[in-house]
C-alpha cells in the first residue's frame, strides 16, 4: 500500500502594517487686509506754469561813499564791470593765479583797479555775488517774457503744500523711494499768457546824485542778464480750469530790469521751483550810486494789502 508523502508546511510571517502618521491639518493662510489708499489728489487739478523769456540775477548791496564816488567818476563808470570781474578772479584763485602757465600777479589782473577803495570797509576782495545784503534774486522779466500753462497729472506720493508741489516726507523717508520717479506728466496743450496782473510794484533805482533823495544809501548794483526758463510754478484748483485773472505777481522795477519777484494764484503765494532752471548769459552790468532808504526798508504786508484792493477795483 502506497504511503502519502508528507509535505512540509511553513508558517508565513505576518507583518503588522504600521499605522500611518496622522496628517497635519493645513493652517489656512492668513489674509492680509490691504487698505486701499485713496488718491489724495482726487477732485483736484494741477497746472504747471513755466516762467520763460528774458531775466537775470540781480545783486544789490550797501557800499561806502568813497567807493561810490570813486566809480561815479566819468572816466571810470564803464570800467566798474571789469573791476568787479577782476576782484572776483582774485577771490576765487587767490593773490595770484595761472594764466597760460604763467603766474599773473595781483597788479596785472586785467580790469582790476588797485587804487579802488573797498566796496565797504573790511570787505577785501570777494566774489561779486557776495555783495548782496539788500537783494539777491534770479527773476524773469515781466516786460520781456511770458508764461506758459500746461495741465498735469500728479503722482499720488506728491503733496501740494503752501503753494509748492513736492514729494511727501512720509514717502521720501522710505529706503525704497525712487528719487528718479516722475512727479508730473503733461496731459494738455500749452497755453501762453502775458504778465497782466501786478498786485504790487516796488522800485529800486540807483541815482548818480544824492540831491532830492530822502535818506540816501550808497549801494552797488550788479546784474547778470540771462535768457531761458527761470523755473516753474504749480497751481492746484478744486476742479476748475486755470484762470489767468487769478494769477498775479509782485514787480521789482530797478535800474537793470523790470522783473517779477513773487507770484500768487487766488491770493495764495506760489513757490518757484528752480530744479529745471535753464538759462544762458546775455551780458553783465554794474552800477553804483544812491537809493532812498525807504526803497529798502518798507512794510511789505501793508503794500500787499493795498495792492490787492487796488487790483480788485480795476
Amino acid at each position: 500500500m502506497a504511503t502519502k508523502k508528507k509535505t512540509k508546511t511553513t508558517k508565513r510571517s505576518t507583518k503588522v502594517k504600521a499605522k500611518p502618521a496622522p496628517k497635519k491639518k493645513k493652517t489656512p493662510a492668513k489674509k492680509i487686509a490691504t487698505k486701499k489708499v485713496a488718491n489724495p489728489h482726487k477732485g483736484k487739478r494741477f497746472f504747471k506754469i513755466e516762467l520763460g523769456g528774458y531775466g537775470g540775477e540781480l545783486i544789490v548791496g550797501k557800499s561806502t561813499e568813497e567807493f561810490v564816488q570813486y566809480w561815479l567818476h566819468k572816466d571810470r563808470k564803464e570800467l566798474l564791470m571789469d573791476h568787479m570781474h577782476g576782484m572776483n578772479d582774485m577771490a576765487m584763485y587767490g593773490d595770484d593765479f595761472s594764466d597760460e602757465d604763467e603766474e599773473v600777479e595781483r597788479d596785472e589782473i586785467e580790469g582790476f583797479d588797485k587804487d579802488s577803495p573797498e566796496v565797504y570797509e573790511g570787505s577785501g576782495n570777494r566774489e561779486y555775488w557776495d555783495f548782496d545784503d539788500i537783494e539777491h534774486e534770479t527773476m524773469v522779466s515781466y516786460e520781456y517774457g511770458s508764461y506758459n500753462v500746461t495741465e498735469v497729472t500728479v503722482d499720488p506720493r506728491a503733496e501740494y503744500v503752501d503753494g509748492e508741489l513736492r514729494w511727501s516726507d512720509k514717502e521720501t523717508r522710505k529706503k525704497t523711494f525712487d528719487w528718479s520717479a516722475t512727479m508730473t506728466r503733461e496731459i494738455d496743450a500749452v497755453q501762453s499768457y502775458n504778465y497782466d496782473n501786478c498786485v504790487v510794484s516796488r522800485e529800486l533805482y540807483v541815482h548818480d546824485t544824492k540831491k532830492g533823495i530822502v535818506d540816501p544809501v550808497p549801494v552797488i548794483m550788479l546784474y547778470d542778464s540771462q535768457k531761458g526758463v527761470f523755473g516753474h510754478l504749480y497751481v492746484m484748483t478744486n476742479g476748475e480750469d486755470f484762470d489767468p485773472k487769478k494769477f498775479a505777481y509782485v514787480a521789482l522795477d530797478n535800474t537793470m530790469s523790470n522783473s517779477a519777484e513773487m507770484f500768487y494764484y487766488d491770493k495764495v503765494g506760489l513757490n518757484v521751483d528752480t530744479n529745471e532752471l535753464s538759462t544762458w548769459g546775455k551780458g553783465f552790468f554794474a552800477s553804483v550810486g544812491y537809493v532812498p532808504k525807504g526803497d529798502i526798508e518798507y512794510d511789505f504786508s501793508m503794500m500787499l494789502k493795498q495792492g490787492w484792493k487796488d487790483l480788485e477795483e480795476r
